[in-house]
């Protein structure tokens, strides 16, 4: 008897929770498109570039498409004393200024304004110190695979500052009767470490990489191009590749990407880099 009150006792409340539930009629609030500015300077590049885009709202029905660039933006870059416009490039679908013209300096702070389709934005962002570290090394073993190897790059972090790294490398390969040297981008996946709590400390992290086996090269080596970069470029693309990594997953949850564009969308940083070669066999 016991048994049959609570199964029925069961089936009443499964029934009650059913009964209980409702149609709701909520009105989303309306998204308007947003300016999507992405700009990453850097002393060593010969121009500075800066994309203008529009973003697509996910509950609006847009023409926008994502992927075009905006032509007619007024583009502004300042380093607080001296302003320049940025001219569009038809061809990259950039906005460009030659280093020549506007330089970027280590350790100065940057302004840039952007204006089109009723919208304005701005960011700002500082270029980190050209102090690059001394002991940097790479060494290069056998990965787990036949064909694989490892990467191991260690070096002293800068000391007396918050640092972010991202070095960028790539494999070196010369082959017989070749007087030219070809290089493959290996950063499939990049690499970003700070040296947070760890100031002046060693610093160290891998990356495999798989070799060509035919034709066998003459001669083998790596270039990494060591970026010391600043906060907003180090969380930029963190989030860009958090969220790559969850694409496809159901039980993911969504990842924001980091924007310090005021009233947009998008990323302004900046960064410094030296190239470092090694030879191996």
């Amino acid at each position: 008897m016991l048994k049959r009150i609570i199964y029925t006792n069961s089936l009443a409340a499964l029934f009650l929770l059913c009964s209980c539930e409702k149609e709701a009629d909520i009105e989303i609030p309306s998204t308007p498109a947003k300016l999507v500015v992405v700009s990453h300077i850097s002393p060593e590049n010969k121009e500075t570039t800066v994309s203008v885009k529009m973003s697509k709202p996910l509950y609006e029905t847009s023409t926008v498409n994502i992927g075009d660039a905006v032509a007619n933006a007024d583009v502004k870059l300042s380093d607080g004393s001296n302003s320049v416009n940025l001219i569009f490039n038809n061809t990259s679908k950039y906005y460009t200024i030659s280093s020549q013209t506007f330089p970027i300096q280590a350790g100065k702070t940057y302004y840039l304004t952007v204006s089109a389709n009723n919208q304005s934005v701005s960011a700002e962002t500082t270029v980190p110190s050209n102090t690059f570290p001394s002991d940097y090394n790479i060494t290069v073993k056998k990965g787990f695979d036949q064909d694989a190897k490892i990467i191991h790059m260690s070096w002293t972090d800068i000391t007396g500052e918050s640092n972010y790294y991202a070095p960028y490398n790539f494999a070196m390969y010369k082959y017989f009767g070749q007087t030219d040297t070809n290089f493959v981008d290996i950063a499939y996946e990049r690499v970003f470490i700070n040296d947070g709590n760890r100031d002046g400390k060693e610093l160290s992290a891998e990356q495999e990489f798989f070799e060509p086996q035919s034709p066998t090269p003459e001669a083998k080596g790596i270039q990494t191009l060591f970026i010391h970069c600043n906060k907003e470029y180090y969380l930029y693309h963190n989030s860009v590749i958090q969220s790559m990594n969850t694409d496809g997953n159901p039980f993911a949850e969504p990842v924001i990407i980091y924007t310090n564009i005021k009233g947009g969308l998008g990323v302004f940083s900046a960064y410094t880099s030296k190239r470092y070669r090694i030879t191996y066999k």
